[in-house]
């Protein structure tokens, strides 16, 4: 895993991933998923993993900081 700086766009949502805040200002992302439709569960893999399957059936997958995180993560996600 590498460490990423997210943004969710609420408005269109996605969620835009970039190499680190300075990308984000650039507004150059690494990668964005689509939210809308998108199943975001929680990983059997640790307590701190958790995968974001869009529905044109991409995955991605993040681990967060901690399980306190990664339970923030999955429930704030929409």
């Amino acid at each position: 895993y590498q460490l990423r700086f997210c943004r969710v766009d609420a408005e269109n949502g996605t969620l835009s991933y970039f190499l680190n805040e300075h990308n984000e200002e650039q507004l150059i992302p690494r990668g964005k998923v689509q939210l809308i439709g998108a199943l975001i569960n929680p990983s059997d893999e640790d307590s701190r993993t958790f995968t974001i399957n869009s529905s044109s059936g991409d995955q991605i997958k993040f681990k967060a900081n901690d399980a306190k995180s990664r339970q923030e993560w999955v429930r704030d996600l929409p």
